[in-house]
């Protein structure tokens, strides 16, 4: 027996409210797989990991590295097993590793940043998350403004780059890492018991 149509599935019930959760739970995921990169300078400093250009772009590219090639895998488990439990069970993963970061840096070993940030590269996988799920909810006509909107998720890069330094200043290394552990955390409980993939989903 052949799938209804796209069209026959009760689609608006919940579509704008699921894309709308999901783009910030991603936007989370991506604030937590670009931490590293606005610390740089930080860890960089003499005092700290007296790190020079070339193992410092080198920190910066594990979480990158991996969150790219981590999104084939990812993929393919969100295809098997939805959105809404795989967002949960992505975010719940970076939750430990934002603090592994954390616990590094204070910790001023280069060799545990190397191993924890290229780990934290699987909270960008996100985005192979959120575009099937996002698109799933709308028909064919608008699976692109669904894609759209779910890719504003990446001002989380753009998040992180603003908003750590400050918290750093403000609040300190330990607490800027607790902060968004438990924030990713938050809303990968979120995620779980609220999201709901889209009735095309099977």
């Amino acid at each position: 027996m052949s799938a209804p149509a796209a069209e026959s599935y009760d689609l608006k019930k919940g579509q704008l409210f699921n894309l709308l959760l999901i783009t910030f739970a991603s936007t989370v995921g991506f604030w937590a797989w670009t931490i590293v990169g606005p610390l740089a300078k930080y860890y960089a400093k003499p005092e700290q990991m007296n790190l020079n250009p070339g193992t410092t772009s080198l920190l910066v590219a594990m979480p990158i590295f991996i969150g790219a090639v981590g999104r084939i895998p990812i993929g393919g488990l969100t295809d098997k097993y939805g959105g809404r439990i795989m967002m949960s069970l992505v975010l719940a993963v970076s939750t430990p590793l934002v603090l592994l970061v954390g616990l590094a840096g204070s910790m001023k070993s280069f060799p545990l940043m190397l191993v924890f940030s290229f780990l934290l590269g699987i909270a960008g996988t996100v985005f192979a998350v959120g575009i099937p799920f996002s698109a799933a909810w709308y028909g064919a006509s608008k699976k692109g403004f669904a894609t759209g909107i779910y890719g504003v998720s990446t001002v989380g890069t753009a998040v992180s780059a603003f908003v750590t330094p400050i918290l750093h200043r403000q609040l300190g290394y330990w607490p800027t890492h607790i902060l968004l552990a438990a924030l990713c955390l938050v809303m990968a409980a979120v995620c779980f018991t609220v999201l709901r993939d889209s009735p095309q989903f099977t």
